[in-house]
């Protein structure tokens, strides 16, 4: 443990921390930016190579759509029918499609299929016993193509990057027994409807070899999907997607993209069975179709990896050195420290003729320096404190002999001073204790005073509120009085209107009555007008005119008694809470005449409690005044008796102060006469010469 603790250990460490904590901090600083910066590079780059591609694969459409726009402007395919000769046309045509072929990789066929149910056809065959290309193709009636997905498809298409021609998914043909796409673009008449279509069929293995030759970095792939994230075109280093990559999580970002974000490439960070897979994607506006690019995070893990062993070498070798550095360093310095350890311990022991032989100029030659001018100047102290020590001893000794002699005489001065001064102290401390006996009296005597003054005056607030509560009280019971007679009133008139209620219920009655009547009238009259035959109908309409009156008076008439008997009964309610309301406004004044007899007790009670107030008042004033007199005896007892006290307490003060003074110079002589005597034996100890 003593090792641990020695500076150089303690140097040595904190270089070591002071090394390793930069070297770690770099380190990971190292690894982190260069991680971040091999991410953000995969993915500029990626991105950068996919709109590359992109812009590469537009072109290509545009190679394929352009021998097709070149036919749909061709005079004798606009007018194949109607000017000119058909035959002509045809054989102009033939030789325009088989034109269209010859200079377009990957193309099998070129057409021209009219909604007249004509197709024209032109290709190129290749003859290996003469090593020429045939033409070949021709017209064909009857043939509709109108159902066909690339001729309705292409019909009103608008351009986009400058390619009006459709582009068909890719399909497998048995005509030419491989997957094929179909180019086509609409041929109009000149007032706008459709009269045609032409296209080429094509190799889909030119747009397979096309996509599958796009590489993202070293390790990246590009696979082809149609607008529902089926695989077009896939790549053999796929492992990431089988048939579809609808069900990565970014694809729903590109589906949903609009126009304006076509042809522009997208990245996305996905996690595929454990592993993550940097993707990028690219919409093609021509198409519609997806070029998806599958960059492995193994892509970055080489470079990393390798950056990372190179960082924790050089980080080991600047370890090595920097431990050397600090080992040397702490070396010097323990070196130099010991130095200045050794002589400083010779000078503890008492050798002050040591000295340090100074080499070094820079900080411990200062320290050394500083250290034999320390050592000269105590030698020198210690030299003077030496030779005023014995003088001290002396002078010590003769203060000694005349501080005894004082210290007797002042003794006995204050002996006789004491006994003078306990008379006087015992008068002056019963004369203070009377007064003060009296003035505590004086103070009860103004706390009782104070207390009958809050009292009085509480009392005379209680009498105005007890006057104040019999005029409420007053005023209760006249009010409670109305309340009981318009109560009274109230149900008066609520039992006049329960009579005329029940009139209202006669009248119906006999309107009911009255009702029934005209009902059995109109039943009769009815009989009657059959009776009558054709003579009595305009009389059976009258009839039932009025039994309808009848049935409506009588509805009317139940619904009046409703609402009477309603009322009936709501009146009757209010009768009963009239009743109610009466008594219990009576037995309200009973209780307001209780309170009222309270507040005169409470009122006589305050009155009698007043006057003894008054009386109690007018004794502490006397009781008051008879204090004030003795106090002003007393005071001049006491003031008497305090200054022969403090005359006697001063002077006795004055004699213990220099008898204590002089005890004290007598033990200072002592005291340091010791420590004259301890300092020439510390003195003794160093050797000076």
């Amino acid at each position: 443990m003593k090792f641990f603790r020695k500076l150089g250990f303690q140097l040595v460490l904190f270089f070591i921390v002071a090394i390793t904590i930069p070297i770690v901090m770099l380190m990971v600083s190292s690894i982190t930016t260069t991680s971040s910066s091999m991410e953000n590079n995969v993915k500029v780059t990626s991105e950068q190579t996919l709109n590359e591609a992109q812009k590469q694969f537009t072109t290509y459409l545009k190679t394929l759509s352009q021998p097709v726009d070149l036919l749909t402007r061709k005079n004798e395919v606009k007018h194949l029918e109607d000017q000119g000769t058909l035959s002509d046309n045809v054989k102009a045509v033939r030789d325009s499609l088989i034109a269209s072929v010859k200079v377009t990789n990957g193309a099998e066929r070129a057409f021209f299929a009219t909604n007249t149910n004509l197709e024209i056809t032109g290709w190129g065959e290749y003859n290996p016993e003469t090593g020429k290309t045939l033409s070949k193709g021709g017209l064909e009636n009857g043939v509709d193509r109108t159902k066909e997905v690339w001729y309705t498809d292409c019909k009103g298409l608008k351009a986009r990057n400058s390619i009006y021609a459709y582009f068909s998914k890719p399909y497998y043909s048995k005509d030419f027994d491989k997957t094929i796409i179909t180019v086509s673009q609409e041929i109009k008449h000149s007032d706008g409807t459709n009269y045609g279509t032409v296209g080429m069929h094509i190799d889909f293995s030119e747009i397979t070899d096309f996509v599958q030759g796009i590489g993202l970095l070293n390790t990246g792939f590009v696979v082809l999907a149609d607008e529902d994230g089926n695989i077009l075109v896939n790549n053999d280093n796929n492992k990431y997607v089988t048939d579809s990559v609808s069900g990565l999580n970014c694809w729903s970002t590109v589906k949903g993209l609009t126009e304006n974000d076509y042809d522009k490439a997208f990245s996305f960070d996905e996690n595929i069975n454990g592993e993550k897979v940097h993707v990028v994607t690219s919409k093609d506006a021509v198409t519609g179709w997806t070029l998806v690019g599958f960059i492995s995070s193994k892509e970055t893990s080489v470079t990393t990896n390798k950056m990372i062993s190179n960082t924790v070498i050089f980080s080991i070798i600047a370890f090595v050195i920097g431990i050397g550095i600090a080992l040397s360093v702490t070396a010097s310095m323990t070196k130099e420290i010991k130095k200045v350890s050794g002589h400083m311990k010779d000078v503890a022991s008492g050798d002050l003729t040591d000295r340090i032989d100074v080499k070094k100029k820079n900080e411990f030659g200062d320290l050394e320096n500083n250290f034999n001018n320390m050592v000269e100047n105590m030698a020198v102290l210690i030299k003077g404190v030496e030779e005023k020590s014995g003088v001290i001893v002396d002078a010590s000794a003769k203060i000694a002999g005349v501080s005894k002699s004082t210290t007797e005489t002042v003794g006995q001065v204050s002996e006789a001073i004491q006994s003078v001064a306990v008379g006087a102290s015992g008068q002056a401390d019963s004369t203070q204790t009377a007064t003060q006996e009296v003035e505590n009296l004086a103070d009860r005597l103004k706390e009782t005073k104070a207390y009958v003054t809050d009292i009085s005056e509480m009392s005379v607030e209680t009498q105005k509120l007890s006057n104040k509560g019999l005029t409420i009280v007053d005023e209760l019971i006249t009010k409670g009085q109305r309340s009981i007679d318009n109560s009274k009133i109230s149900k008066a008139v609520v039992s006049e209107m329960v009579s005329s209620i029940e009139k209202i219920n006669f009248i119906s009655d006999a309107i009911t009555e009255i009702t029934e009547q005209t009902n059995l009238l109109s039943l009769n009259a009815s009989i009657e007008a059959a009776r009558a035959g054709e003579s009595g109908k305009g009389f059976a309409v009258v009839a039932d005119e009025i039994r309808k009156l009848a049935e409506q008076s009588q509805q009317s008439t139940d619904e009046i008694k409703q609402i009477v008997n309603e009322i009936t009964i709501k009146s009757q309610q209010v009768e009963q809470t009239m009743d109610e309301s009466v008594g219990i406004i009576e037995e309200q004044n009973v209780s307001i005449k209780d309170a009222k007899e309270l507040f005169n007790t409470i009122s006589d009670s305050v009155n009698g409690l007043k006057e003894g107030l008054d009386n109690i008042t007018q004794l502490n004033e006397a009781m008051d005044t008879n204090r004030n007199n003795v106090v002003s005896k007393m005071e001049d007892v006491a003031a008497v008796a305090t200054e022969t006290a403090a005359a006697s307490e001063e002077v006795t003060a004055s004699a213990v102060d220099v008898e204590q003074t002089m005890h004290d110079l007598n033990e200072f002589t002592v005291e340091l006469d010791n420590i004259a005597e301890a300092l020439k034996e510390a003195i003794d100890k160093f050797k000076l010469q």
